[in-house]
């Protein structure tokens, strides 16, 4: 089964989602998603994946452009957040992802850990710190090493 992504995007302040199904097998379609993160297209991303692996894979490619520390931390004020969502909220644009699937399976917190790829800052540092998973945006700080490590942006 290929590996989907259904992503909703919002561009500016105020505007309607726009939805669209990401096969994570199609490099240009996947392109296009780095990019647009990178260059700040979008002003909230959300993604459902359509099976487990599907959002491992999802949530590795957007830890792999510098979304390395993530919450469940509640964003009302937020359009796409839905409860439960994981938050990755830094660099800016927030990314949303569900822990259910379409397919009504569901990730846990402890699957989610155990299966991601360690990025390239958290293997350099795999003998120091262990990696903090972030309860609550106001214990968000990133070093200033960390948020000039964007090799994976300077790839595309």
């Amino acid at each position: 089964m290929p590996r989907m992504v259904e992503l909703q995007a919002t561009y500016e302040r105020g505007e309607d989602p726009t939805s669209w199904t990401l096969n994570l097998s199609e490099n240009n379609a996947v392109f296009a998603v780095v990019v647009g993160l990178g260059n700040g297209i979008f002003d909230e991303l959300r993604a459902v994946g359509n099976s487990k692996d599907a959002l491992v894979d999802f949530i590795n490619l957007i830890r792999a452009g510098g979304y390395d520390q993530y919450s469940q931390t509640s964003h009302p004020s937020k359009k796409l957040y839905q409860a439960g969502d994981l938050c990755f909220p830094d660099p800016d644009p927030v990314v949303f992802v569900s822990l259910q699937t379409s397919n009504d399976d569901r990730l846990s917190i402890t699957e989610v850990d155990a299966l991601l790829v360690p990025t390239a800052t958290e293997s350099s540092m795999a003998n120091q710190t262990p990696r903090k998973v972030v309860k609550d945006l106001n214990d968000l700080r990133v070093s200033s090493e960390l948020q000039e490590d964007r090799s994976f942006w300077k790839f595309w």
